[in-house]
């Protein structure tokens, strides 16, 4: 599995959805990560969705893809959006 794509697709008060775009066994599929506070919370109603559905999704629909890498690149981007805003925000 390829991750091609990763930005922020949705950003409320509640949390941040970040979506991840990848390519395995040449099918390519956008996820959506919900995340509160920078982490993929399940315990909290954190979903993986796919496409414009806003239902979570079914792992085993995607046996070509680890959800556990999408979720990890998803936290990975928004730590380090967070990091390079500090880092902005300190030398200003």
């Amino acid at each position: 599995m390829k991750i091609i794509k990763t930005e922020i697709f949705d950003f409320c008060e509640e949390g941040t959805t970040v979506s991840v775009t990848a390519k395995a066994a040449g099918v390519k599929e956008t996820f959506h990560v919900q995340t509160v506070g920078g982490i993929y919370r399940g315990d909290l109603g954190c979903r993986v969705m796919s496409g414009l559905s806003s239902s979570k999704i079914d792992p085993s629909n995607y046996p070509e893809f680890s959800l556990c890498r999408v979720v990890y690149h998803a936290e990975a981007y928004l730590w380090q959006k967070e990091l390079t805003n500090n880092n902005l925000r300190v030398r200003a």
